[in-house]
């Protein structure tokens, strides 16, 4: 929509107004991967749509909110050393208002119905085209939840797996070592690692080599 300016002689006025009806949006984006991170902030601030404040460390998100106010937090729900609950729900207890979008490549259904609960304002998947994401995006600043159908998704199977955390077992079956399963998945070997020790817990292995074999023992991959 083209803005109309009631006083265009008022060079003054028609700067203001200009600046008010084009204002950016400022997103605090908080993912340890670099490459994603790169590319959501050049999507979201083509044609001045938003700015972007990066951040690799979730530990630092309550800092840099109260520092840029952002009008949004894009939140990657696999980091070293992040839990969605615990973590979560404190960030949430210190900023009630903000609003909280999860942003991941998981699409298991399960996940989703967790952020919902927590209070998340929308849950987008990395696999999105940035313009669906940036669309996904201006709905929830405007007041849209925006959550996935979880019929049309995967949920996690008989295991209690995801489909991610069953193609790293496929990758370490295999013989693939971090690095490796990080560049094939295309994620951080830091998140690996993670996934791992959820593994681990999950099947009630010690080792990586048990997680293998209790998977295939159960006919989970």
């Amino acid at each position: 929509m083209v803005p109309t300016f009631t006083n265009p002689k008022n060079p003054c006025l028609l700067i203001a107004t200009i600046q008010r009806v084009f204002v950016a949006v400022k997103i605090l984006a908080v993912d340890d991967h670099p490459v994603i991170a790169l590319g959501v902030q050049a999507a979201l601030e083509k044609d001045g749509f938003a700015e972007v404040i990066g951040c690799d460390d979730y530990r630092r998100t309550g800092v840099l909110i109260e520092k840029h106010e952002p009008d949004a937090v894009l939140l990657d729900l696999y980091m070293p050393k992040f839990e969605l609950e615990r973590d979560f729900r404190l960030l949430r207890k210190k900023h009630p208002e903000e609003i909280f979008i999860a942003y991941t490549a998981d699409e298991d259904a399960n996940l989703v119905e967790r952020c919902r609960a927590l209070g998340f304002s929308g849950y987008i998947f990395k696999t999105r085209g940035f313009l669906a994401i940036r669309q996904d995006i201006e709905n929830i600043l405007n007041g849209a939840r925006v959550f996935p159908q979880v019929d049309q998704i995967s949920s996690t199977d008989t295991c209690g797996l995801t489909e991610m955390q069953r193609e790293i077992i496929r990758l370490m079956a295999s013989g693939c070592k971090n690095a490796e399963i990080a560049k094939l998945l295309n994620i951080r070997e830091a998140t690996v690692d993670y996934h791992k020790r959820i593994l681990k817990d999950t099947l009630g292995a010690n080792t990586s080599a048990e997680v293998v074999a209790i998977a295939k023992a159960r006919a989970c991959i």
